[in-house]
């Protein structure tokens, strides 16, 4: 079980950043996901556009090594959160106006 926060750039359609909140991992490999900066500063500046995924499935994220399925697991999680930004993204857009 693992709990994420993905902060988007909603103007540039990029990711700001990724950051794992709560995890049950193993302690050591597993808890890299939120402890390793240089694992989560993958995320900085990636499209919205673009495929989540780690290297080995074709994507630019290198997995944590001995971590492959927590990795996995991130990915999938920040696929998730923008697969739902985009169907609320309408939504979210009229809501920042209304704020303006």
């Amino acid at each position: 079980d693992m709990g994420m926060m993905v902060a988007l750039d909603v103007k540039q359609n990029k990711l700001i950043g990724v950051a794992v909140t709560t995890h049950a991992e193993t302690a050591g490999l597993g808890a890299k996901a939120q402890s390793d900066p240089k694992f989560s500063g993958q995320f900085k500046g990636a499209s919205i556009a673009a495929p989540v995924k780690v290297t080995q499935e074709g994507g630019s994220i290198n997995a944590i090594s001995g971590a492959t399925i927590t990795s996995r697991a991130v990915c999938g999680g920040v696929s998730n959160a923008l697969a739902t930004y985009e169907k609320l993204k309408p939504q979210i857009l009229e809501k920042m106006k209304e704020i303006k």
